[in-house]
């Protein structure tokens, strides 16, 4: 993972990271896809609400796209596991002009993991 101190912000990259879901109901988990959420938030606030404050997870926040991507996947029932590598992330978090960050900023790291899925009669 690397992260670049920008006069008005922070940019994140990363590399690979795997992830591991199970299936812990009784019915399989068809079509399944992941929504993930990475934020950086500084340990030090900045006055920005928008970039201060770590990620939610609501309805909303997971909520199912309107279009999934190609690569669904099964997570099939009785303990069913899936490895799932999320291959690179990259984001820019901007400040509005008048605040700025020195290369003392500390960052916390957030990863927010949503799993939809079809199971042949409803959406979850």
């Amino acid at each position: 993972m690397a992260c670049k101190i920008l006069d008005h912000g922070v940019r994140l990259q990363t590399g690979t990271f795997h992830v591991w879901v199970k299936n812990i109901g009784n019915e399989d988990a068809l079509g399944a896809f992941l929504v993930p959420n990475v934020k950086l938030v500084p340990e030090q606030k900045t006055g920005e609400p928008s970039f201060d404050e770590p990620p939610s997870v609501t309805g909303a926040t997971c909520k199912k796209a309107d279009k999934p991507p190609v690569n669904l996947f099964p997570i099939y029932r009785g303990g069913g596991e899936v490895e799932l590598p999320i291959r690179q992330i990259a984001q820019t978090y901007v400040l509005s002009p008048e605040k700025s960050m020195d290369q003392g900023f500390k960052f916390d790291l957030y990863t927010v993991l949503c799993i939809n899925y079809s199971d042949g009669s409803s959406s979850s």
